[in-house]
């Protein structure tokens, strides 16, 4: 079975890949970063299954993008004479955390992180967080993602944090959420 992998982690590429090849019968052909390169490697490597997260695809609901995965799978379905299937399967479904980048919320925090010294930068993540399930019970409820962690380091063995950063969170962390605007 031809298989292509495409996620944003390495890590978690590089360990689907080992743990579906020790299956002798499998053979990953090739693995990918995001939605264009799971387009060009499908194309390219036509794999019996594409195993890809979709949470990595920016500005794409999950929706969206099963809509545009369905009519690819349609047309392939027609030009193959019935030799190829296609079906998707959610396993986890979680939506992307994100917050405009001229909410008022990250206007403060960017303003307390100037005042300490510290250029703000916007980051994406790409490892599970929390976040999502509170999404779920109240999806209005803006979610900005703050703290002193190396990203690199988020769950990691030896994850730890600088405890200079951990007091500097601390104080930006109090002036945001109870100092009046």
């Amino acid at each position: 079975m031809k298989i292509v992998i495409v996620d944003d982690d390495c890590l978690v590429t590089g360990a689907l890949k080992t743990i579906l090849e020790v299956n002798e019968d499998v053979d990953v052909v090739a693995t990918g970063l995001d939605g264009r390169d799971a387009v060009r490697l499908y194309g390219e490597h036509k794999p019996d299954v594409l195993l890809m997260d979709i949470r990595m695809v920016p500005g794409m609901t999950v929706e969206e993008i099963l809509e545009q995965a369905g009519k690819s799978g349609s047309e392939i379905e027609k030009i193959s004479n019935g030799k190829f299937e296609y079906s998707v399967k959610i396993c986890n479904n979680r939506g992307a955390i994100e917050i405009p980048e001229n909410h008022s919320l990250v206007e403060r925090f960017r303003r307390e992180l100037r005042r300490d010294g510290y250029e703000p930068k916007n980051i994406g993540i790409n490892y599970f967080t929390d976040a999502s399930i509170f999404r779920k019970v109240n999806p209005i409820v803006p979610v900005l993602l703050f703290g002193p962690g190396d990203p690199t380091l988020a769950h990691q063995p030896n994850e730890c944090v600088n405890l200079e950063f951990y007091e500097d969170a601390i104080k930006i962390l109090k002036r945001v959420f109870w100092t009046e605007e």
